[in-house]
C-alpha cells in the first residue's frame, strides 16, 4: 500500500536517522550537520524546530524552520505529487 509522506517537527529521539540522513551527502549538508553535532535535534536546544518528511519508516528530508529556513534532502528524493 503507497502511503503520503508525513510531515512532523523532530525530536532528540530522531538524531540518529537525521545524522544518517545528513551523512548521504556530507557537503550539501554541512550547516545543518554542524548544527545538530553540537546541539543534537530538539527544537530548545537548535533554537527553532527542526521539521522532518517522512516516507514509510524512512527519513527522507529536514529543514530547520528558524529565522531562515535550511532544508536537506536525501540525494535522489523525488518530489511528493499534488
Amino acid at each position: 500500500m503507497l502511503r503520503a509522506p508525513s510531515a512532523r517537527v523532530l525530536e532528540a529521539a530522531d538524531e540518529a536517522a537525521v545524522r544518517e540522513l545528513l551523512a548521504t551527502d556530507p557537503v550539501a549538508a554541512c550547516m545543518l550537520a554542524g548544527r545538530v553535532e553540537v546541539h543534537g535535534t530538539a527544537a530548545a536546544a537548535l533554537g527553532a524546530p527542526l521539521w522532518g518528511l517522512h516516507s514509510g519508516r524512512r527519513l527522507d528530508a529536514v529543514c530547520l524552520a528558524g529565522a531562515n529556513l535550511i532544508p536537506f534532502a536525501r540525494p535522489g528524493a523525488s518530489r511528493p505529487r499534488p
